[in-house]
């Protein structure tokens, strides 16, 4: 492995590993989805990219790139679906 792929593969392990233990601490869903977002939008695709790093553009460094780029494009919609869902469920959102 090169220095480049460790260097991404150190950064998503870090935001993942942040986040988790930021949902370990928070207390109600609002504030685990302020968690919950980079590590979907950041360190997955940073773990993705590290392998693609690695890989080049073999067969597991294309399917790195595309679970990364669907993660970048479903994650954030997940996240504000999953948030106006808790607020309607408190009775915030009509």
């Amino acid at each position: 492995m090169n220095v480049f792929s460790w260097v991404l593969l150190i950064a998503g392990i870090a935001i993942e590993l942040i986040c988790c233990l930021g949902v370990a601490i928070a207390r109600d869903t609002p504030e685990r989805l302020h968690y919950v977002a980079p590590a979907a939008v950041l360190g997955a695709p940073l773990i993705g990219g590290a392998i693609l790093a690695h890989e080049s553009f073999s067969q597991s460094g294309m399917k790195a790139l595309l679970v990364g780029c669907i993660l970048l494009a479903v994650a954030p919609v997940l996240t504000h679906a999953t948030g106006r869902a808790e607020h309607k469920r408190r009775g915030r959102v009509e």
